[in-house]
Formats: C-alpha cells, structure tokens, sequence
C-alpha cells in the first residue's frame, strides 16, 4: 500500500491517508490505545484495519461500521465476507478483539475489518509465518486493501460527504452523519450485494404482512372458480340441475340417494412435518452422540460430520416422503410441502424481524430470501390449480358416466376405504396390480427427477381395463382413454381430477426455492465451518458446533423436500451407505493430526522472591495429559491438573480447558550482562548507572530483610527490582524496571478496596491511565480484549521502551469516617518475557515444542511465556524509619 500510494505513477488521493504499523495488540491493543493520544488521530474519520483470525485463506470482511463504509469495500476484485461474522462479534459469540473495536468505541471513527480467519490451528504459533502462509492469501488481502483505500480516499461525491467530522474535547471523532447498520454478503467471491439494515427490515415486515394476505386472496379466489382441491374430501352431485350443486362433506353416511365422489384433497397433509421432524431429530441425536463418543472428531475431519448428517437427513426424509408417495400418492404432495415449508420460514422471518429491529442483527437476511422464494413457488402451486377442471364439473362428469365407485375405488385402493359388496369384480386385486405394473416403478439415475415429476401415464379407464368384468360391471357404455381426458391422464395412481395439472410447473418451481437458497445457507454452512471447527482448543464447547451444524442441516436440505418424494431410490441408497461409513469413522478415528494439530498452551511462573519456577500446559481435558507425558521435565514430578480457571492460582487455567501445572526448568530471559549489571546495583559498588533504580529509588525496599536460605539465587531478584514508599496515609509511590523486557502487570488482591487513581511516570513521560475514552483503568471483571483473561483489578503495563524505569502513584479512597491508612497493603508486581526466538532462552518451552507429538502445537498461554512475580507492601511509618536507620 505505502509502495503504491506513493509511486510517482500514482495520481494523488483527494484525501489523506495515514498508514499505522502497530504492535501490542494480543495484549491489549495498547498499539491502538497509543495512536489515539497522537495527534493525527483527530484527522482520520474512516479506517480500513487489517488483522489475522487465522494463519491463512481468503481475507474476510469481518465486520463493518455501517452500509455506506462496506460499499467502498465492494468495489474490491474479489469481495468475500458475510454480515454473519459481524453479529457474531456482536453477541459476543466471538470473544477476540482487534482494534477495530478501539477505533470505533473509543474513537468513533467508522470502517471496516478485513481478516485471514483460517486455519485456526496454526494461529499464533510457530505455523504462523510467511513460509506458512499461502502467497495467494496475502495477495487476496492487498486486492481488496488497495480497492477499499484506493476507494476512500479518491471519492469526492457528496454522498461521501458524511465521512466528514470534528473532534471533540475528549479527541473522539464527531462525524456528522453516522450511517445505517450495513448487511452484506457475497456470491463466490465475485459479486458483493450491500444494503442497509433498514431496507432489510422494510422486505421482512413487507413479507410478513403482504405475503400471507395475497396468498388468502388466491385461495379465495380459486375457492370461488370451484377449483380448490387442498382440503377437500368428498363432493356429492346435484340432483337434478346442475346449478344444484353442493359440497357437503357433512352429509349424513346413511343418505344413499347420492354417492359421493372423493376428491381426497386433504392426503399427504402432514407428510412435510412428520418427514422433517424425523430427520432433524436423526440429525440432533448424531450431534448429541458425537459430543458424547468423540467430541473433537469436527476439529479435523469436519466435512466428515457434515457428510454423516446430510446423508442421514437425506436418506430419511426421502424414505418418509418416497415411501408415503409410493403407499398413498397423491397430487398434492408438493404443494403441502411448500405450504408447510412457507408456514415454517413464515416463522423464521418473524424472528429475523425481531432481531433486526431490536438487536441490530443483519445475520437474518437468507431467511428473508428464504421466505420470498417459497412463497413466490408456493403461488406457482396455487395457480396450478387454476387449470385444473372445476369440483362440480368433475363430480358431475364422473356421475354421469357412472364412475363414482371406480374412481374411488381407485383412490382409495390403497387404504381400503372403498366398500366391497356382490357386485365387486373378483379380479379386481388383478387389475389393481396390473395397473401399478403400468404406472412403474422409480426413474431411472439418467432420468432423474425430471423424468418422475413429467411422467403423464397413458392408462386406460377403469371401464375397460379388464376383459373379465361383466357386462354388468361396466357402465352405461365403453370408453376409450381418449373419451375421459378427465379421469386418464393422472400421473401414476394419483387423483383422476389432477389429470390436467401442468408437467412443467415443478421445474420451476424447484428453480425458484433450490439454487438459490443452497447456495446462501452452503456459504454461511462453508463459514460457520471454517471459523468454529477448531475453537475446541480455545476452550469452546464442542455440542453447539455440532447443534449448529445440524441446524444448517435442515435449512441446507429443506427446499429439496417437496420433490424427494420423486427421486429414484439410487441416489438416497448411496447416502445411506455413506452415512454408515461416516458414522463408524466419526466415532472411532483420532480428532487431530499434524496437519491439524491440537493446540496447546504453555506458560511459565517464576516467584522471584521465593525461587520457584511452576510450568503450566493447558489444553483439552484427556489430551493434555498425553501431550505432559512425552515432556522430560515432568517424569517424576508432582503434577496438579486442574479443569478451568481456578482462584489459587490465576495465572494459569482457562474456561473449558485443563492446566496441568508442575515444577519446570529454569529460564534465561535476561543476559549475563544484565545479570551483572543488576547485581552491581543490588550490592552498592561503584560504576552503576546513576539514573538506576537502586541509585534513587524512594528509601524503603524489601530487598535487605531476606534471609539468603530464602533466594537460592539472588540474582533471579535483580530480574524485576522495585522499591515502594508511603507517601501519604492513603497514597503510595511504587516504583519498579525490568530487565530485558517492556511489559508489565500490577496486581491487586481481591479482598482490598480498589485503588481510587493510578498515575504512571515513565522518564520524561507522565500520564493518568484514566481517560475518559478507555474507560476504567481496572476492569472489575476479567479483560476480553486478550489472548487470556486477567483477573480483576490487574493493570496491564507497556512502556515503549526496554529496561523502563516505571514509577505508578497509588490513591485508595478515603473511607466515611476518616482517612484510611493504607499501611499493610499489599499486591504483586510483574514482569513478562515472550521472545523464545533463540533456542535455549525459554527452555521448558524448547521442550514442549520438541517433544510434544506431532498432532499437537504449542503456542504461548498468557501475554508472555515467562511471568516473573514479585510481591510487594505498603510499608508502615516505623518501618520507613528503620530502614533509613540501617
């Protein structure tokens, strides 16, 4: 971006650009944090940041501040993102941070977040590289970055005018305009559709209300033409004109004097439901089996679970409804999948318009097409029945030929509701398997389900089918297939009166409901797998990923059943038999591999003070253990594993996981010049640094008053030195510096009040941590915009400097009856090492990393690998003098 944007082939943006390399992000976006107290902050009102979820893949959009931003984004070669990613954020679905969240919280800038987000595996560890990382990911990430910037910075339109801002007396960024909440999507990384959320809400509330009326319009509509047959059972004929006509299903059984004729309109009505709460169901008891047998099988062999639960709910739901068809079939069937299927994305939409409207979420938007789509192939099936012939022309026509009996005789043949009585043809069971014979059975795999849903049957009347029946038997004359059009072109066994429904409507039909809504929900499925598979390891549960995969499941296969009921029975064999492999494989084979290697956590504590040093490994429950075992340094040592975040012992231990804690090897993170340096300090000898903290700390110290039997290695001491003085009865001076290291913690007990103010001299450098716009200084609960979760009252620390002298101002609050007296106070200090870039520096790590098998990947459990410890208390009044005496 710098390359181009100052290239003299470059025509000059119309608006400045500022290009900020940060650090200190995994820690607490302190990189962030410090370009906001830099003047250029105030100028800058739109922010393209770019950051890494992952080691790899395609550049996401993450999240974006509102619609008009996420255009300039659009116009990148290849956009690829989804709003589904930002409402994750949103929930706290997401738990990570980035600084986009310090541009917009504490700054109130707008712009976008553009991230590689996969494989998680490798993120933050040794994997995480440039030799590791696909060049074809990195250039993805500079196509849309030098779009989007290019974008921003060269559009003087007047819609772009409500980028413009002031600044207000805190430095956050007033911008005239704030935007609309933005939804977006994209189509194969090459189309990118953009809208605000407020036109989305505008299509929901359109659909909920105007769809279910028009369709209540058609159906009265077609309910006067004498046309609906969903519903309808029976119709009786008139008895003289035929404007007599009348419908009465509730006409007395024992009224002979007219036999009705069944339309059997309301057969197949809940084959939809059944069918689907079936195959959900399968799909859910997987999900719970898999938690339970092999919890983290998805981590590396994902599509295998998606395999396993799309055959099982393909195969069911096609064996319900196929099945159902081939017993019972009926003409209806599709449209009262469609029915139920609009009844069911009906209520979806309702969700997704509460949630658009009072959270602000977008991720609704494929529900809303959903809905659309269904409902527009729902009106193709009403308007079928326009051309079917009319309830009282049909009833009267199959009267007049004296076909009632044989009609329903057909229609219920199968589930013998047709009465039997003397005049019955004994070979009728003959004549009812010849004619299956004729109807057939599934269409071939070449054919498909075209070939099953066009299929018309040319059969003969019921008149004439069999040369058997008596002259009796037959009605007042022989007719041919071509004098009942009426009664013989009905697919299969199906309804007579279908015999005029178009052949070509379920095509479109299935135009209309399956591509489209297969490729939105496969995309948020392709996301949704990608991004959750492997969170395991950072301490997720593993039944969600699972419940969500077979909630996309079912909304990835729904749109294909109001046709299943047509598919031959070769395709739905072979998921059957795949799905069994699935299962055996999901439930038998090892969850991880090297190519996806679990990750695990190490981290050291070094007490300072004491001499100790404990060695921390976290990782999942079962496998942590086996990944110790291959440590040399932990055979025969005491080791207390522990599941989550236990109060003993703070610094290590996360939700879901399992720290294995035991005594390790010692670290080297500062050199022996250091050393000696330091411990020309501690003991007094000439040639120190006159500005060292030794020289000209405040006058009391605890580094005299311990015993030698206490510090095995004095030195080690030297590594983090700090002096504290009482400065007033409810204030104290601590003053601390490391060596070979620039980042710090300093720590409160949770049972003293907190401190009221804290005011950090580094050098030259004098700041109050409390600004108003980054809130409290000590969260009073555990930090979510790190890698780890700080116990409260913790203050993260980072000079920009190495070897910083740090001296904090300390104020408790003064208690109702007087000033309190902070004398006995106490509280620890730390100091952090990270850099394990040369071997031998952090060796218990080096060892994890050599040792631990292939299928595992150490990467670093805090904000430094080594956290050096030492305590610290407010002295009395006496014990200032004493030491002063000494």
């Amino acid at each position: 971006l710098l390359s181009h944007f100052t290239s003299p082939d470059t025509q000059q943006p119309s608006r400045g650009i500022v290009l900020l390399l940060n650090n200190a992000e995994e820690n607490g976006l302190h990189g962030a944090h410090a370009f906001l107290r830099h003047p250029l902050a105030q100028f800058t009102h739109t922010f393209l940041n770019l950051e890494g979820a992952g080691a790899g893949g395609k550049a996401m959009l993450f999240r974006s501040t509102d619609a008009a931003v996420t255009r300039h984004y659009a116009r990148s070669p290849y956009p690829f993102g989804n709003v589904v990613s930002a409402d994750g954020f949103k929930r706290g679905l997401i738990r990570s941070a980035t600084d986009y969240q310090v541009f917009v919280d504490n700054q109130g800038m707008r712009g976008l977040d553009v991230a590689f987000y996969q494989p998680r595996a490798q993120y933050h560890t040794v994997e995480d590289d440039a030799r590791d990382t696909s060049p074809d990911s990195v250039w993805h990430m500079l196509s849309a970055s030098l779009a989007t910037v290019r974008s921003l910075s060269s559009s003087v339109s007047a819609e772009d005018d409500e980028f413009e801002g002031g600044t207000a007396r805190n430095g956050r960024v007033v911008m005239q305009h704030r935007g609309s909440e933005g939804v977006w999507w994209d189509f194969f990384g090459r189309v990118f559709a953009v809208l605000s959320l407020p036109t989305l809400f505008a299509f929901s509330v359109t659909l909920l209300t105007a769809g279910p009326v028009l369709l209540i319009v058609l159906e009265a509509m077609i309910r006067q033409s004498g046309k609906w047959y969903p519903f309808a059972r029976k119709g009786y004929p008139s008895s003289a004109l035929a404007e007599d006509y009348d419908e009465d299903d509730n006409r007395s059984q024992d009224d002979s004097s007219q036999e009705p004729v069944r339309f059997n309109g309301i057969r197949g009505i809940f084959r939809f439901p059944v069918a689907v709460a079936v195959a959900t169901s399968a799909v859910i008891a997987l999900a719970l089996l898999l938690t339970k047998i092999n919890p983290y099988i998805a981590y590396s062999s994902p599509y295998a679970v998606w395999s396993l639960m799309l055959c099982a709910f393909f195969f069911l739901s096609w064996f319900i409804l196929a099945g159902a068809d081939r017993v019972r079939p009926t003409a209806l069937q599709r449209f009262y999948c469609l029915l139920w299927l609009y009844i069911l994305t009906w209520i979806m939409l309702v969700g997704a318009t509460v949630g658009e409207n009072n959270y602000k979420l977008a991720s609704g938007y494929f529900i809303v097409i959903y809905n659309a789509t269904v409902w527009v192939a729902l009106v193709v099936g009403y308007l079928e029945m326009l051309g079917l012939p009319t309830k009282r022309r049909f009833v009267e026509y199959v009267s007049s030929l004296g076909l009632r009996g044989h009609v329903e005789d057909e229609a219920n043949e199968d589930d013998g509701d047709a009465a039997m009585d003397e005049s019955t043809s004994l070979l009728r069971g003959r004549r009812g398997e010849q004619r299956k014979k004729n109807q057939g059975t599934f269409a071939n795999t070449a054919g498909g389900p075209a070939t099953k849903h066009g299929r018309r049957q040319q059969r003969r009347s019921t008149v004439d089918s069999d040369p058997h029946d008596s002259e009796d038997d037959q009605p007042n004359s022989r007719r041919t297939s071509q004098d009942d059009p009426l009664l013989t072109h009905a697919y299969g066994a199906e309804q007579a009166w279908s015999s005029s429904l178009p052949q070509w409507s379920w095509t479109l039909q299935f135009l209309l409901v399956a591509p489209l809504n297969l490729i939105l929900v496969g995309q948020i499925a392709l996301l949704a797998t990608a991004s959750l598979h492997q969170t395991p390891a950072d301490g997720n549960p593993a039944l969600p990923i699972y419940l969500a995969f077979a909630g996309l499941t079912t909304l990835l296969l729904l749109p294909l059943t109001p046709f299943l009921h047509r598919w031959s029975y070769h395709l739905p064999t072979f998921s059957l038999l795949l799905g069994i492999g699935c299962v055996v494989y999901c439930l038998l084979a090892f969850p991880f591999s090297p190519e996806s290697p679990m990750k695990i956590f190490f981290v050291q504590r070094v007490d300072l003070d004491l001499g100790k040093v404990e060695s921390s490994l976290i990782g999942l429950p079962g496998f942590v253990e086996d990944v110790l075992a291959e440590v040399p340094s932990s055979l025969g040592q005491r080791v207390d594993c522990r599941d989550g975040i236990d109060a003993e012992r703070s610094w290590t231990g996360r939700d879901g996981l399992r720290s294995c804690v035991w005594e390790g090897l010692w670290p080297d993170v500062v050199s022996q010049h250091a050393l000696a340096a330091s411990a020309q300090e501690v003991h007094g000898e000439e040639g120190g640094d006159e500005h060292s903290p030794s020289s000209d700390l405040a006058p009391y110290s605890n580094r005299t008053k311990k015993s030698p039997a206490q510090h095995p290695n004095p030195s080690f001491k030297s590594w983090l030195d700090f002096n504290i003085s009482l400065t007033s009865p409810h204030t104290a001076s601590l003053t601390f510096q490391g060596r070979n290291t620039k980042q710090y913690r300093l720590s409160f007990p949770p049972h003293q009040p907190p401190p009221s103010s804290l005011k950090i001299h580094n050098g030259n450098l004098s700041s109050s941590v409390e600004d108003p716009r980054f809130g409290p200084a000590l969260p009073s609960s555990p930090s979510s915009s790190s890698s780890s979760s700080l116990p409260p009252k913790t203050l993260r620390i980072i000079p920009r400097t190495w070897d910083a002298r740090i001296r904090v101002d300390i104020s408790w609050p003064a208690e109702k009856d007087g000033v309190q007296n902070v004398e006995g106070f106490r509280g620890e200090v730390m100091a952090l090492w990270s850099d394990a870039n040369q071997p031998g520096v952090i060796p218990g790590f080096d060892e994890v990393g050599r040792f631990a098998p292939r299928w595992s990947l150490v990467t670093k459990g805090d904000d430094g690998l080594v956290l050096g410890v030492r305590g610290w208390r407010v002295p009395s009044s006496d014990e200032e003098e004493e030491e002063e005496e000494e």
